[in-house]
């Protein structure tokens, strides 16, 4: 009977389940996920948005504009909007246009934004699971990363304000997964193609941001790991080509414009305080806060959460065998772009989309991603040798449930309806209205980006047809020949 229930127990540690356990874990996923859902709905209040506070006043012209252009049948390239800078809605690039947008035509702007989440949610569910398949996670690995990665405080204290664009890093582990195939020798033309596709997907969400840390870091993994450099190099210039289409018209809007950097961390203290301290939203802007709001420092995990990041770094470091150790000197070199003004000088380049980074300390989001994934892998190496007893794994459950507490606790303090807090209500008018007008710089630019998307896609396509018919998938990678 003993050996009964000690079974039962031991499938939430085993990475190795199969059969009826192996269901059981994706049951148990399942059940994370409809939690997770009722969390984020609770936290945009259902979809009842005032759009009357802070940034959700340019979050709802914008949506307006988008539904306004679908029901009546028009391009959404010009908008007219006292919350809008200028008309060039497609030059702003972080502006949504991706295949949901059709929702708004039988959603409002605010429930949009719910079922906008809850898709995007979703797919960082997925992206969980692909990691437990291809990292082979048990249930508890898979627990720890799904809180982790769907609930961190960037994600939760960005959209609170309303900054709907941050809903891009739901998508942030399956680039993660990319860099991992490349350090593991799977780069290929294939990769280039998964990796330009997914930064294409990532533009189109709104996250140019994520497009900048994620070139960035890869430049830089460039620089320090020369012998995947020309799968990395390939793997930018070919994002970019794919992603023409929002580059050219904002490079060109943007062109001359001089955006004032305001700073990163104010040091290493603050960035450790970012990552386990819990802040109510009336602290946000206080002191020293005032000028850098705490939703933009805010990547809380709690102490649970930075105790597995120091474990996981440590282990990672200590692993001279494992090919995921190559990305810690560029993690390293990127993150110290999270500190002071250090970034401040590459925003004095004419180099669009990384001179457009005002704020240093959203870097430090991917960082926080590719830590969380090599933490629980690590996590996942160290319990496969170390053989728990009942006590050890009664406190490993409990310790992830203090993780999740805290977690949940912090999207309780930060949703929608408590925004109130920090400030102040200024009723809008959110209506805009779909300009017609001649601009043939502008549109001439959306046309010349879709043709090179268009063409780069085609070279990519034929690049992977020849590679596969010279060198079988199983024997190697083409690029690094």
């Amino acid at each position: 009977m003993k050996q009964a229930a000690s079974f039962k127990f031991d499938w939430f540690f085993n990475g190795g389940i199969s059969g009826r356990l192996h269901r059981l874990r994706w049951l148990w996923l399942l059940m994370l996920y409809a939690l997770g859902a009722v969390v984020w709905g609770f936290f945009l209040d259902w979809g009842r948005i005032q759009f009357d506070l802070h940034d959700w006043t340019q979050e709802g012209p914008r949506l307006y504009f988008l539904r306004e252009a679908l029901l009546s049948g028009q391009l959404p390239l010009h908008i007219s909007s006292p919350l809008f800078a200028g008309e060039r809605f497609l030059a702003v690039p972080d502006t949504l246009f991706s295949p949901q947008i059709l929702l708004l035509k039988v959603l409002e702007p605010g429930p949009f934004v719910l079922v906008n989440l809850l898709l995007m949610y979703t797919a960082g569910t997925a992206g969980v699971a692909l990691l437990t398949v291809r990292r082979h996670w048990s249930p508890f690995s898979m627990t720890i990363a799904f809180f982790l990665l769907n609930f961190n405080g960037q994600i939760v204290t960005q959209l609170a304000v309303g900054h709907t664009m941050w809903m891009t890093a739901f998508l942030l582990p399956f680039f993660v997964l990319l860099v991992l195939d490349l350090l593991e020798g799977k780069g290929s033309w294939g990769w280039v193609l998964k990796l330009s596709v997914l930064l294409l997907v990532f533009f189109l969400q709104g996250g140019f941001h994520f497009v900048t840390w994620t070139l960035l870091f890869l430049l830089i993994l460039a620089l320090v790991v020369p012998r995947h450099h020309k799968q990395v190099l390939a793997g930018v210039g070919f994002s970019l080509l794919l992603c023409m289409p929002r580059v050219l018209p904002t490079a060109i809007e943007m062109a001359g414009v001089r955006r004032q950097f305001i700073s990163g961390f104010f040091s290493l203290a603050d960035l450790l305080e970012a990552l386990a301290s819990l802040k109510f939203p009336y602290q946000a802007g206080a002191e020293k806060y005032a000028s850098l709001g705490w939703w933009e420092v805010d990547n809380y995990i709690g102490l649970v959460g930075l105790l597995l990041l120091v474990f996981g770094l440590w282990r990672t470091w200590k692993d001279v065998d494992s090919p995921s150790r190559q990305v810690l000197l560029p993690l390293f070199l990127y993150s110290l772009l999270c500190l002071g003004k250090l970034y401040q000088p590459v925003t004095m380049l004419p180099i669009p989309l990384f001179n457009a980074e005002r704020v240093a300390t959203r870097f430090l989001l991917l960082s926080l991603v590719i830590v969380i994934i090599l933490s629980v892998d690590q996590l996942e190496v160290f319990l496969r040798k170390q053989k728990l007893h009942s006590i050890g794994k009664i406190t490993a459950a409990g310790l992830v449930l203090i993780l999740a507490h805290d977690l949940l606790q912090h999207v309780r303090l930060w949703r929608v309806e408590n925004m109130s807090q920090l400030f102040s209500r200024t009723p809008v008018d959110i209506t805009a209205e779909v300009l017609r007008i001649q601009d043939p710089v502008y549109t001439g630019a959306l046309v010349v980006g879709v043709g090179i998307a268009v063409l780069a896609a085609g070279v990519l396509l034929v690049l992977i047809r020849r590679e596969r018919a010279i060198i079988p998938p199983q024997s190697g990678n083409y690029l690094q020949d």
